[in-house]
């Protein structure tokens, strides 16, 4: 279904659910700003999904879960500043996502692009536009360490804290299994009288 250069506003929950063999929804080039999270709801043979050239500032965890066939998700200039990285990492049958054009906001709330398949955003044009010092990095280009600003002093002591404790815990479960064994051993021994 071809619903580009409507002026269409919203994508509301359910609007495609009558149409269980649409394959291609292609709704570039009008003005939505939301796509209602159940919209995409049930759709199991869409393989493209083209919401590019909209002004789309968000997109709901889980608009894309029910779409096991969706191969190509093209987002592509809107105002998006975030996406639900681990959402849009449970769709496993995507193979190309379209993210250019858009404002990402690399900060800590974007930390969760690392754990997506890169192979998705590899070649994008992409780039972080906030905060300032990401700004004009390939969104392929972010790391970890672009995101170790991401938690506080507190919670990489509490992290470290924690860490060590399990190895407390490992060191003293071993010497105490080894303590048995040795009490094992020593009472086996036979002495001649």
């Amino acid at each position: 279904v071809d619903l580009s250069y409507n002026h269409a506003m919203l994508i509301q929950e359910g609007t495609f659910s009558h149409l269980p063999s649409l394959e291609l929804i292609l709704s570039s080039n009008n003005f939505l700003q939301e796509v209602e999270q159940g919209a995409f709801r049930n759709l199991p043979k869409v393989r493209m999904i083209n919401l590019s050239h909209n002004a789309l500032h968000k997109i709901h965890p889980g608009t894309f879960d029910r779409v096991p066939e969706l191969k190509i998700l093209d987002l592509s200039a809107n105002r998006l500043r975030n996406l639900p990285w681990k959402n849009i990492s449970r769709v496993t049958s995507l193979q190309v996502l379209r993210l250019e054009g858009n404002f990402w906001n690399c900060s800590c709330d974007m930390a969760d692009i690392i754990n997506i398949n890169q192979s998705l955003i590899a070649g994008s044009k992409a780039v972080c536009r906030f905060p300032e010092g990401l700004n004009g990095t390939l969104l392929e280009q972010l790391a970890s360490r672009d995101f170790s600003h991401c938690f506080s002093d507190e919670e990489y002591s509490l992290q470290r804290k924690s860490a060590f404790i399990s190895l407390v815990i490992v060191f003293l479960l071993i010497w105490w299994d080894q303590s048995k064994m040795f009490k094992l051993n020593i009472g086996q021994i036979k002495f001649n009288e």
